[in-house]
């Protein structure tokens, strides 16, 4: 048994590549984490999922849910996770934690549910896998000042789980849902109940949201874990406007796509500029101090010419009954924008046979004290 200074770390073989999840908080062998990582890779290649543990049996329950869901959506075949048995019903923790993914959503759900909240969960290796070590160090930083101010504490986890081969061969997508479900049932023990911050897709042309679907992401609850969608009725526009008064996101808002760095923004490519833009006509650009305060309509102009999805969201900011000055400049820009491409929803998927053996997590390291 090795140690990892400040905290715990769980190892596991996955087709002979090593995976690990570590965090400053004791983790929890979790076969129900392995299954929610690679049960949609297992449709995916219509392969058996044989785990080396036993399964809880709420968890198992929920498996079909998965199944059918990917079956009518993604268009994946069914596929069937073999255990050693059912385990009896873990006791649920009392905490309640909530991920912090990206800078709008995560906002949100922290300004709506900042009393019920003990703890956010940071993930480093997932939404950009590629950072180098100390940008993610100075997001940690950035981080554990945001949990300050909003009397959070931080739980800081670490995974390589999207460098895997096997894992990448399934659209991130599809994935990321259950993937979040993976690493909050590491934290049977500390946690039992886990927001997952939800999405306003229907502004950008979507009908399914990914990232953050429901069944995703809920079915992988257990007895020990209960996870769950923060879905909200409020449309992308208005979390903008409910953000722009809330006094943390002053200073954190992060929404740059191009910026690895958390509560940087470049002020220039189109995710930036239609937050600025939202933020004029429904919230508070002036209060929100991670962006520029000048020079929006020549951004407007600047920006290239819109995808269809991006054309959506303009199209509300256009709707509001305040977008006065920025009318123009908006209304020309989605005059540029093309027909919508024609897309087949599981067009990233393709099938093939493949069965594997996952071992199991095992503990290699101890909470420090």
């Amino acid at each position: 048994m090795s140690s990892e200074a400040g905290g715990s770390r769980l190892d596991a073989e996955i087709c002979g590549e090593p995976l690990y999840v570590k965090a400053n908080v004791p983790l929890a062998e979790s076969s129900e984490a392995l299954v929610a990582a690679f049960y949609l890779v297992a449709l995916h290649y219509n392969a058996v999922l044989r785990v080396e543990g036993e399964l809880d049996p709420l968890f198992l329950q929920n498996v079909p849910k998965v199944a059918a869901f990917a079956e009518r959506h993604l268009r994946l075949p069914g596929s069937t996770v073999e255990a050693r048995g059912n385990g009896g019903e873990a006791r649920r923790a009392g905490a309640s934690a909530a991920f912090f993914i990206d800078g709008l959503e995560s906002l949100y759900t922290l300004s709506r549910r900042t009393a019920e909240l003990d703890a956010l969960i940071y993930v480093t290796g997932l939404d950009s896998p590629r950072r180098d070590r100390a940008t993610e160090e100075d997001n940690l930083e950035h981080l554990r000042r945001l949990a300050e101010t909003s009397g959070q504490f931080l739980i800081e986890m670490e995974t390589n789980l999207r460098d895997l081969r096997l894992f990448r061969s399934v659209n991130w997508e599809f994935t990321r849902s259950a993937t979040l479900a993976a690493m909050a049932q590491c934290l049977a023990g500390q946690v039992g109940h886990v927001l997952v911050p939800g999405s306003d897709v229907a502004a950008f042309g979507g009908t399914l949201p990914w990232a953050s679907h429901p069944i995703l992401t809920e079915s992988w609850s257990s007895s020990a874990v209960e996870i769950v969608c923060d879905d909200s009725p409020a449309r992308w526009i208005d979390k903008i406007a409910a953000l722009g008064s809330y006094p943390p996101a002053r200073d954190y808002l992060q929404v740059c796509l191009r910026s690895d760095r958390l509560g940087s923004n470049c002020g220039d490519c189109e995710t930036c500029v239609r937050t600025m833009a939202a933020l004029q006509v429904a919230g508070d650009l002036q209060g929100v101090r991670t962006l520029p305060q000048d020079g929006l309509l020549e951004r407007i102009r600047a920006l290239p010419r819109l995808t269809w999805n991006q054309r959506r969201a303009w199209q509300t900011i256009l709707d509001h009954p305040k977008c006065g000055d920025l009318s123009g400049a908006i209304r020309s820009k989605l005059d540029e924008t093309p027909p919508p491409p024609v897309r087949t929803m599981a067009s990233a998927i393709s099938a093939s046979r493949l069965t594997w053996q996952i071992k199991n997590f095992r503990l290699v390291g101890q909470m420090l004290r």
